[in-house]
């Protein structure tokens, strides 16, 4: 899992913001992957 960080989660981080919904999002399927 560490190995394997997806872009979209670090883009959500750095729009934490703006992109908070979002992060959660790419977050459950993140883990899901």
């Amino acid at each position: 899992i560490e190995t394997s960080r997806p872009r979209q989660i670090r883009v959500s981080f750095d729009h934490n913001d703006d992109s908070n919904e979002r992060y959660e999002c790419t977050f459950a399927a993140y883990l899901e992957v």
